[in-house]
């Protein structure tokens, strides 16, 4: 499995553009004329199974290694760190859905969102308590009282601490199963009170987000990344006796840039002298 969903996942977020530019094309007027309402819904239906897809086979995933799954280590810890139970939140929809439509809603919609957020809002914070008990047992017997011994504890002993175990792995199971029910049930709601032009825009707008949210900090992985390779290498590959050699000449503009940031003003000048047109080596010489 720890190889099986990072490669599904690289798939699906893949899919997840190709549907994106999908959708933004339908977001034109010219696309949402109302002799196009078929293929809306034709669309709908596909970006609703894109997602079903998603969490069909995280359930299988999260069965296998229901903790890898609360932490997935093929995101990057900025991602992690936006995630509520495994995946996000369901009341971020609701900006989304304000942002993307914005006048576009009538009263009667509106009010009936309203209705959802509360509903949601509520439902969250029971799958928060769920999860909170879940944890909390960790600290009660009987698997703190085992836990506690576990170095003097005989075989009855350690299959009763297996057995504990294997339940509060199920109760997490199941706490990570409610929040997706919930997420999943979040959207249909709002996709229902929608006409098909708007669910394209909603839809849309979400997407947009998935895939921002993800490139950004990919993009900001990277540049911490650097940055701290800056501070450990810079003095080698800069302020050598040949800081405009082979080492210097491999480095992308954006990284000497970082490099720069990283070590100070003092290499300034020869990233500056050099970054427009870095000398050829003499290991590259015939």
């Amino acid at each position: 499995m720890a190889q099986a969903f990072p490669a599904f996942y690289e798939g699906w977020m893949m899919n997840h553009q190709n549907l994106l530019e999908k959708l933004l094309s339908f977001s034109s007027l010219d696309a949402l004329a109302d002799d196009k309402n078929d293929k809306c819904q034709d669309l709908l239906a596909e970006v609703l199974a894109h997602y079903q897809q998603y969490y069909e086979e995280k359930t299988r995933a999260v069965n296998k290694n229901v903790f890898l799954m609360l932490s997935p280590p093929w995101l990057s810890s900025y991602e992690r760190a936006l995630l509520w139970i495994s995946d996000f939140i369901p009341t971020t929809l609701f900006p989304l859905i304000d942002n993307s439509l914005g006048e576009d809603l009538a009263d009667e919609q509106r009010e009936r969102i309203q209705v959802i957020r509360a509903e949601t809002r509520r439902l969250e914070k029971e799958v928060e308590q769920a999860m909170a008990a879940v944890q909390e047992s960790i600290a009660a017997p009987p698997i703190f009282d085992l836990l506690r011994r576990h170095e003097r504890t005989v075989d009855g002993e350690i299959s009763e601490l297996d057995a504990a175990m294997d339940k509060f792995k199920e109760n997490m199971m199941r706490v990570i199963e409610n929040a997706d029910a919930l997420r999943g049930s979040t959207v249909t709601k709002l996709v229902e009170i929608l006409c098909p032009v708007q669910a394209i825009k909603f839809l849309a707008g979400a997407f947009q987000f998935t895939l921002r949210v993800r490139s950004f900090f990919l993009v900001l992985s990277k540049m911490i990344a650097v940055f701290e390779f800056g501070k450990k290498a810079a003095s080698s590959l800069i302020c050598s006796d040949n800081p405009k050699g082979l080492h210097y000449r491999l480095l992308s503009f954006t990284d000497r840039f970082l490099i720069m940031i990283a070590t100070g003003s003092s290499v300034l000048q020869p990233l500056a002298s050099t970054a427009a047109t870095p000398p050829v080596s003499s290991d590259f010489k015939a």
